[in-house]
């Protein structure tokens, strides 16, 4: 069992998983009965989905705050992030910049609590791969080096 599934088997009570499930969904969330098993199990990865969180949230009438720190996420805020009306005025290229400042600063706060995440290029969560997979990305990562200009070429 983990912190996160103590706290989700604390907070069920006499309810049944099919009540969490109705309860999440109807607040707007999509979760199965399932996963909510599996998450009272103390079945679930290293770092479950902000999405699925919140669901869980939702489902057992918990803070979602309080189930990232449990998940071993920085808490965060509720809802989602809503920036100024001057971000009207930004371009594609400044809103990706924009996002991935934001994916970089939460990282960076996982990381500050001891959390830590393998990932690609892509920015796909790598924790659940198989090691050899990992391994291999980290020898092609090895292998790159930035010549001048912008462009990344692979070592021969």
């Amino acid at each position: 069992m983990t912190a996160l599934s103590d706290r989700l088997a604390q907070a069920k009570g006499d309810r049944s998983i099919d009540d969490v499930v109705a309860r999440a969904q109807e607040q707007g969330h999509r979760i199965d009965r399932s996963a909510v098993a599996r998450y009272l199990k103390g079945e679930h990865g290293p770092r479950p989905r902000l999405e699925t969180l919140a669901a869980l949230a939702a489902g057992f009438d918990l803070d979602a705050r309080e189930l990232r720190v449990l998940a071993g996420r920085p808490p965060g805020e509720l809802g989602p992030y809503v920036p100024t009306s001057e971000a009207a005025s930004l371009t594609a290229e400044q809103r990706d910049a924009l996002d991935q400042l934001i994916k970089a600063i939460t990282r960076s706060a996982a990381d500050d609590r001891g959390v830590r995440r393998i990932e690609r290029a892509d920015d796909r969560d790598l924790s659940a791969e198989p090691p050899r997979l990992i391994e291999a990305e980290r020898r092609v990562a090895s292998r790159r080096q930035v010549k001048s200009g912008d462009e990344d070429v692979d070592e021969e």
